[in-house]
């Protein structure tokens, strides 16, 4: 039945033994910490004043909202959402790996959110930011065999990134603050927003990048692109010096410059 579980205590250790939870919540105090995988068919929350920890990478699957008001220990677990229309709101802490499941649903965010490792959206599956545009932070992975509904958010890729999967993700805002991030290879990836790389290297090699935005600003950061297209209206700005390896394309709006260097 559709009941809500609920861990009160202090200090608690859970072991489910592959049992299903239908809703948890995690109330009372101290820290709560799995001893085996947990699979909620509902929502899961944690109450202000509460820690949930994987304990030794424990897997969570997480069927209905995820509502952190607490604390959330990642550690290098694995949380899968494999519901209908969920809403995950990670109050900007941090999951490790993150995979969204289950055909022709979405996921929406209701909070900013962090992801310490990979990100895997399956095919079917749209991840919305929502209208309020949440951010993301990921220093993993980015597999995307679904759809990314990057509305006016940002994407901040503060690790070693590769982004692949069957489709290239659109994003709005783009910000390279990590190590690397390697674009999709023969796949063009859309960029509407700002593109700001301020550390890190760029591997572009078989890609494109299409700016189709408004008014856009472009720092590239000395890295170099592949093919660059512009298209959409209004201009795009050259804030850094940048090298294109392939080939520009002006099919619509205005390229300026800006007396940056472009190789």
């Amino acid at each position: 039945g559709s009941s809500n579980f609920v861990f009160n205590g202090a200090s608690q250790s859970i072991d489910t033994n592959g049992q299903p939870f239908w809703s948890v919540s995690f109330a009372g105090s101290g820290t709560k910490t799995l001893g085996q995988a947990l699979d909620t068919h509902g929502s899961l929350t944690i109450n202000n004043g509460v820690t949930l920890d994987v304990g030794v990478n424990r897997t969570i699957t997480c069927g209905g909202s995820w509502v952190n008001n607490g604390t959330f220990n990642a550690n290098n677990g694995l949380v899968v959402f494999d519901g209908t229309a969920q809403s995950i709101n990670a109050a900007g802490q941090a999951f490790y790996d993150l995979q969204l499941s289950t055909s022709s649903t979405t996921k929406t965010l209701t909070g900013a959110i962090d992801i310490n490792h990979n990100l895997t959206i399956d095919a079917g599956v749209t991840f919305d930011v929502s209208a309020i545009a949440y951010q993301i932070n990921i220093a993993g992975n980015w597999i995307n065999n679904g759809t990314f509904t990057r509305r006016t958010g940002t994407v901040v890729f503060d690790g070693t990134t590769v982004i692949s999967g069957s489709t290239a993700p659109s994003f709005n805002n783009v910000t390279i603050s990590g190590t690397a991030l390697r674009l999709p290879s023969c796949l063009t990836t859309d960029v509407s927003g700002n593109w700001n790389q301020s550390a890190g290297t760029l591997t572009a090699t078989g890609s494109t990048l299409q700016f189709s935005g408004s008014s856009q600003n472009i720092a590239p950061g000395g890295q170099s692109f592949n093919h660059v297209t512009i298209s959409g209206a209004g201009t795009k700005m050259l804030t850094g010096a940048g090298t294109i390896a392939g080939v520009l394309t002006l099919s619509a709006g205005t390229f300026d410059a800006s007396g940056q260097t472009l190789n």
